[in-house]
């Protein structure tokens, strides 16, 4: 996006920078400003600066603006996620010329006050998106669970891959809309065992409910720490067994879990999913701010 100056010309946007090694210490703290809303780039971020490197990180960081403090900041890996605490002037259309030439990602997301003006500015010849989530709660709640956690509840174990992977897979194509074997047959399940080895992977076991069958009742990840939070995603009930609770009580022992750590517990959730909202609340998270997620 421009802007006229004097007569009939146009300045450029704002020119974003491409971050290196040095500059992660200074994009950390960039990110502490909103640990919720950065959430998703900070956790890539805090793995590089424990590695010392950018390397490996899967991804790129450019920062606003082009020489001085950081004020702002684009994650660009598979995912793309803005963050701009500051209210960094010219963000917007920094972030989009820096997007304008890539023509293949999975995702925007993060607050909705920077990934909609994003998309917006990059306008309907870019990447057409699969889905626009424009309104999700972005919910936090500190402390233990204000309903009983479910007893059977408890981190996944290498033997609970095979049941586990098809609950995984049928979670995602639910919300995203397709497989993701399709996109990535060896890295999804790779992420799968990587999340249940990292102690990341929470799950009851459908025969806590159903007795004899086998299968998962309740699966959920933490995709995410940074800054005393964590971030919960992929929450999912089996059809068999919903309206009984099971989703409420299953993220009840993870934010127990998490309690007990002195961490607090967010997620993010469609505005629409009624349901999820009103079991959310029940276990005590309240709105922060809102999210919004581009599907590509």
């Amino acid at each position: 996006m421009a802007w006229l100056v004097g007569r009939g010309r146009a300045a450029p946007a704002p020119a974003m920078r491409p971050l290196a090694d040095e500059d992660l210490a200074s994009a950390r703290a960039l990110c502490a400003h909103d640990p919720v809303g950065s959430m998703l780039a900070a956790a890539k971020i805090q793995q590089a600066c424990a590695r010392g490197t950018l390397t490996d990180a899967g991804g790129a960081l450019w920062g606003l603006p082009a020489t001085g403090d950081l004020r702002a900041l684009l994650w660009v890996g598979g995912n793309v996620v803005p963050v701009n605490p500051h209210r960094a002037s010219g963000f917007h259309a920094a972030a989009a010329a820096v997007l304008r030439p890539i023509r293949a990602l999975a995702s925007m997301v993060g607050p909705a006050l920077d990934v909609l003006p994003v998309w917006r500015t990059l306008g309907p010849g870019w990447i057409t998106p699969r889905a626009v989530r424009e309104h999700q709660l972005s919910m936090v709640m500190r402390g233990r669970a204000k309903v009983p956690a479910h007893p059977a509840a408890r981190q996944s174990q290498a033997a609970d891959f095979a049941d586990l992977l098809p609950a995984c897979v049928e979670m995602f194509t639910g919300e995203i809309g397709y497989s993701p074997l399709q996109t990535a047959p060896v890295a999804y399940p790779a992420r799968v065992r990587a999340l249940i080895g990292a102690g990341r992977s929470w799950m009851i076991p459908l025969a806590a409910i159903v007795p004899g069958s086998r299968g998962i009742a309740f699966k959920a990840e933490i995709g995410a720490y940074f800054e005393g939070v964590a971030q919960l995603q992929g929450v999912w009930v089996n059809p068999r067994v919903r309206g009984q609770g099971i989703g409420t009580a299953g993220v009840a022992a993870i934010v127990n879990a998490l309690a007990e750590r002195q961490m607090a517990s967010s997620l993010y959730v469609n505005d629409f999913n009624a349901a999820a909202i009103r079991a959310y609340e029940r276990v005590g998270f309240r709105q922060v701010g809102e999210y919004a997620t581009v599907i590509f």
